[in-house]
């Protein structure tokens, strides 16, 4: 049993991103920077795919990379979860979101875009 509440989410995270259940917002009301296209994925020297981007987030995750509790600006009431994964390239800063039975990606870029 995991106590940790941010330990909790992790596993939450693994679970459903393993299981397909993701999903990047189109509402105006969730904004989000998912530049999956223009990250280099360190695994292969190619930019991420989609996909890839999801299985990257999950290899992660799983790996145990820190990941902080960051409030969202919109909506307020909700949170968010930053991994910043560091590769030979720069840094990949990722936001997620927990919500509706699925992980909502925020975030996929380099860390200063």
């Amino acid at each position: 049993m995991v106590s940790d509440p941010v330990e909790h989410v992790r596993l939450r995270l693994i679970e459903l991103i393993e299981k397909g259940c993701i999903a990047v917002p189109i509402e105006v009301e969730m904004p989000h920077k998912w530049w999956f296209g223009t990250v280099i994925d360190p695994r292969t020297g190619q930019c991420f795919t989609y996909r890839g981007a999801w299985d990257f987030i999950a290899e992660k995750l799983r790996e145990g990379c820190k990941l902080q509790e960051k409030p969202l600006r919109k909506p307020p009431t909700d949170m968010g979860y930053v991994l910043l994964v560091n590769t030979e390239q720069r840094d990949i800063y990722i936001k997620l979101q927990l919500g509706y039975d699925r992980v909502i990606g925020r975030s996929f870029h380099y860390s200063g875009d």
